[in-house]
């Protein structure tokens, strides 16, 4: 019964110094996560447009792309390859 007794007392004042330390020094709402303002104004400030290749009809980030400026407009491309073949087609039309 003694054991039962210290057991108890052991508990509530474990009990209480966790109350007492969370009214002292609170912990943030989300503790888990690593807040990274600067790399989340980054995400939502600039986001990545996605452009579509007008030759394999492929989207693909707008930074990724290969620009050439074709008929008076600045058109993105998956690849170089994709570029001719579009110049070409172009030119035979």
């Amino acid at each position: 019964m003694n054991l039962i007794r210290v057991l108890i007392i052991v508990g509530l004042f474990y009990l209480i110094y966790r109350v007492l330390k969370g009214l002292i020094n609170p912990a943030p709402l989300n503790r888990f996560k690593e807040v990274r303002p600067d790399l989340e104004t980054e995400n939502e400030a600039d986001p990545e447009e996605l452009i579509r290749d007008p030759n394999c009809g492929i989207y693909l980030p707008q930074k990724q792309g290969i620009a050439a400026f074709v008929g008076g407009k600045v058109l993105y491309f998956c690849s170089e390859e994709c570029k001719q073949q579009y110049i070409e087609n172009r030119k035979k039309s």
